[in-house]
């Protein structure tokens, strides 16, 4: 139904007024939200955009919301404590974001997240192994790197997973009002990056839920978890407001008011558009295996895709909304809410969102399990380049490009990468990539 309405949208953006002037979206006290995409190994360039949005841009969050990978790297961040004061808070940030640095740098190996199983491939195919490989160590390392008295006085964290037994999508508030689960809390944020089959989803109980179910990565029903940030209204009687839920489902807890939503995802996105080339050197569909290749390619994009499609065309109309006369919280024009309302309710207004993907494709879906020291390192300037482009264009703000090369330098080769080449913005970018 939404891809029905994006040919209005577009016309409508012919007719709106062109906005004012772009100013720099750290400026201020908004509500900012961070959210952070699934991508495997790929969650390394979320680690550079995040620092180069927090420590070099300045921006604050006060939540932080994550699904598989970035469910991660957003548990790491929210332990940073909050504060009313407005430079101790970003200040403590910007020591979070450091710190998701270094761990990322402290992962040298694929062992160092999962283990191979014994002959896993064979078992899983003969005798229905729940597993091809053994993600305990990364268990293990968020019980040892997510502190949760850190995240009782953090920032909002809240992450996404998907419910196997009836494949709910659900997002799980980790700190609400500063209560952690400490019997749940460390099981859910795994859980959410834990792919099923590649790993064995945990049993736990969502709360909500009766009894336990298998809880694995939510990115296979949103790769980003933005969704929740809209909301499906229902009409009421005319003297009063209409009632809201998150599009994700009532089970979903509820945001804090929220005016900004920065969203990295680990997969080129450029609206209006579903081509995704591939490498001319990989030569033509000629195998089996090429054909698969391809097609899990366009199914981890789309899994993006489909999310960013859809908000953005979701804050399009809430912009339209916001601008036809006589519109308002009781008569809105269409059934979306935001949580962008003042203290005292009123109508829902569009966010102001800041969308930060790769400037380069990946051919390869498995290489989200490809944990390599020199491809993370880059991974991480490249985030960081990516969200330095953004900044400039959309806000109009200098290129800090210089500050990422210091930041995020090349580190030395390894057996899979013979040498070691200078880290420069060409090394990130693919002008097939149409996310601009």
């Amino acid at each position: 139904m939404t891809r029905r309405l994006l040919p209005l949208v577009w016309v409508t953006a012919l007719l709106l007024p062109l906005a004012a002037g772009a100013a720099d979206p750290c400026a201020g006290d908004a509500a900012r939200a961070l959210v952070l995409g699934s991508g495997g190994s790929r969650g390394a360039f979320e680690v550079g955009a995040v620092y180069h949005v927090v420590v070099q841009r300045g921006c604050d969050f006060a939540e932080i919301a994550g699904t598989s990978i970035g469910a991660l790297n957003a548990a790491l961040l929210a332990q940073a404590a909050r504060s009313d004061d407005r430079a101790r808070s970003l200040a403590n940030l910007q020591a979070a974001a450091e710190n998701v640095v270094t761990q990322w740098e402290s992962i040298r190996d694929s062992r160092d997240v999962m283990r191979p199983r014994t002959l896993g491939k064979v078992r899983v195919a003969l005798f229905g192994l729940d597993s091809l490989m053994d993600f305990e160590p990364l268990h293990d390392f968020v019980r040892s790197r997510v502190a949760l008295d850190a995240l009782r006085t953090g920032r909002a964290l809240r992450v996404g997973t998907m419910t196997l037994d009836d494949g709910h999508y659900r997002e799980i508030a980790i700190n609400a009002n500063g209560v952690v689960d400490s019997a749940t809390a460390h099981g859910f944020i795994f859980a959410s990056a834990v792919v099923p089959v590649f790993g064995r989803t945990p049993l736990m109980t969502p709360p909500g839920a009766d009894t336990p179910m298998q809880v694995g990565d939510g990115g296979f029903r949103h790769a980003v978890p933005v969704t929740s940030y809209f909301q499906h209204c229902t009409s009421q009687a005319s003297s009063t407001a209409p009632e809201c839920i998150p599009l994700t489902g009532a089970d979903t807890p509820p945001h804090s008011r929220v005016e900004q939503l920065f969203v990295v995802v680990t997969s080129p996105y450029g609206p209006n558009t579903e081509r995704k080339p591939r490498d001319a050197a990989s030569g033509p569909l000629d195998d089996g295996r090429k054909v698969l290749a391809a097609l899990g390619n366009v199914l981890v994009d789309r899994l993006h895709r489909d999310d960013l499609d859809d908000v953005l065309l979701f804050n399009d109309l809430l912009d339209w909304q916001s601008r036809t006369p006589g519109s308002g919280a009781g008569s809105p024009v269409f059934p979306l809410g935001s949580f962008n309302r003042g203290a005292d309710g009123g109508a829902a207004k569009p966010y102001e969102i800041t969308v930060i993907s790769p400037l380069r494709r990946n051919s390869n879906p498995l290489s989200i399990f490809d944990v390599d020291a020199a491809a993370q390192r880059q991974q991480m300037y490249c985030g960081c380049i990516a969200a330095d482009e953004v900044m400039q264009k959309r806000f109009g703000l200098a290129s800090l490009g210089a500050s990422c090369a210091t930041r995020f330098p090349a580190v030395p080769a390894t057996r899979r990468h013979a040498e070691t080449a200078a880290l420069t913005p060409a090394t990130c970018r693919d002008d097939r990539v149409e996310n601009r």
